[in-house]
């Protein structure tokens, strides 16, 4: 398989407290998959106001960042390449999230942020779950409840 791991380490999973909760669960799902898996393609995408690849280690090391935005939309866009390299892989993605996408990517780089969120913000997140779902693949959302 290829898989995809999106993080989300906005400024409100800081703020509610899941900070911890998101840390141990997307390690944990870091470890199954490297571990009874190891024949699978994984990549870590952390996504605050932008999304960005890390490695476990970084992740277990990072801060939280007080910045507002949660930017599915551009960890989707880089899950997608992710998949698109290994096209001979079943293609999975695992979201930990606590809520609702706020923030997109434009053209330029900009990382726009709504909340609540932008008609825009949920059509183009939308769109990239559509692009990725042409691919086969199977989503799964591990939403940290309150």
């Amino acid at each position: 398989a290829a898989v995809a791991l999106l993080v989300d380490t906005s400024f409100s999973m800081v703020m509610d407290g899941r900070w911890v909760p998101m840390k141990r669960t997307a390690l944990a799902l870091n470890h199954l998959v490297s571990t009874r898996f190891r024949g699978d393609a994984l990549q870590l995408i952390a996504f605050g106001r932008h999304a960005r690849v890390v490695s476990a280690s970084e992740l277990a090391g990072l801060d939280g960042v007080y910045e507002q935005g949660t930017n599915l939309h551009h960890a989707l866009m880089l899950a997608g390449r992710h998949l698109r390299r290994h096209p001979n892989a079943q293609p999975v993605v695992f979201v930990v999230t606590d809520g609702e996408p706020t923030a997109h990517l434009e053209p330029d780089g900009f990382a726009a942020f709504d909340y609540p969120p932008s008609v825009r913000t949920l059509g183009l997140t939308v769109r990239e779950l559509d692009h990725i779902a042409r691919l086969g693949t199977q989503v799964t959302i591990f939403r940290l409840p309150d």
